[in-house]
């Protein structure tokens, strides 16, 4: 991956990175101090502690920091404590429109009980890309469902099929399901 190849604009725009498991405030808030908006989408969430009920804000997208950012803050953004870096897709790094965030904004706003699921509705046959782990980035097909939560993907590499389990969460659909 080329970095900041992938900014070919000089106007701000939106992109996603992966952050240190559970600093993802932390890090929205070190990006705001240093003159970068970020937008850590977070919902409320009702907890039973010791026989209390507690009220907390969790990110709805764990790992994940929202940047809107110019060409020349791509490497500080990089440099942030506990940044891992870009969202990419197959080694390419893709500005998220404007209107996805701010539908974000809305939908969490909304007061309605919103809950991030990813891999539902997968079918066996459908193309997905892995989003998550060594992995990241390469494509398969779902073979079979191993449980629950649990697909087999048959990923094509180096003209050979492999067949791995992997967790629901760790793949996109590239294709809807019907």
């Amino acid at each position: 991956m080329r970095g900041s190849d992938f900014f070919d604009v000089a106007e701000r725009r939106w992109y996603a990175i992966r952050v240190k498991f559970k600093a993802e405030k932390l890090v929205a808030d070190q990006l705001q101090l240093d003159g970068i908006e970020a937008y850590v989408p977070v919902v409320n969430r009702q907890r039973l502690v010791r026989g209390k009920v507690r009220h907390t804000k969790i990110p709805l997208i764990h790992n994940y920091v929202f940047v809107y950012i110019k060409r020349e803050e791509y490497i500080p953004v990089l440099q942030t404590l506990y940044v891992i870096g870009f969202v990419n897709i197959g080694g390419v790094i893709s500005a998220i429109p404007d209107g996805e965030i701010d539908l974000m904004r809305r939908i969490v706003g909304s007061g309605f009980n919103v809950e991030l699921r990813q891999g539902l509705h997968l079918v066996k046959g459908q193309a997905v890309q892995l989003i998550a782990g060594e992995l990241t980035g390469l494509r398969g097909q779902i073979v079979e469902q191993s449980n629950g939560s649990s697909f087999i993907v048959e990923l094509e590499n180096i003209g050979m099929h492999l067949r791995i389990a992997v967790d629901a969460s760790q793949v996109l659909p590239l294709t809807v399901a019907v």
